[in-house]
């Protein structure tokens, strides 16, 4: 029987080797993502959407006369600005960049990304 450094050090890798599989699955999602937003080019379709402003209390304001790509998209119950999304398909860009050994930029609060998308 293992001793309790023993079983703590065995459950710690295998917690290592559960998570890298998570990872393993979200890089492939990540991939055909980007796959997908190259072939299907959605930021002219975001440009165009219907936006609104957000009203001081929190609220949806009053739908913009044009679309406003800094303002949250309305259809579908978006609520995120195509600046946001892009900002999204970018991280994501970034992440397939990383996994690969490749550089990244350090301008960007990827962290940051995530909160207000997810959010």
């Amino acid at each position: 029987m293992a001793n309790t450094e023993q079983a703590t050090a065995i459950n710690y890798a295998q917690s290592i080797l559960q998570l890298l599989g998570q990872l393993q699955a979200v890089r492939n999602q990540v991939a055909a993502m980007v796959i997908t937003y190259a072939d299907l080019a959605p930021s002219t379709i975001w440009n165009n959407l219907a936006t609104f402003a957000w009203n001081a209390d929190g609220s949806a304001g009053t739908a913009d006369g044009t679309p406003n790509t800094a303002h949250p998209i309305s259809v579908s119950g978006l609520n995120r600005s195509e600046v946001q999304l892009a900002a999204g398909v970018q991280l994501l860009a970034d992440f397939q960049t990383f996994v690969a050994g490749g550089a990244l930029a350090a301008t960007s609060s990827r962290n940051a990304t995530i909160d207000q998308l997810v959010g």
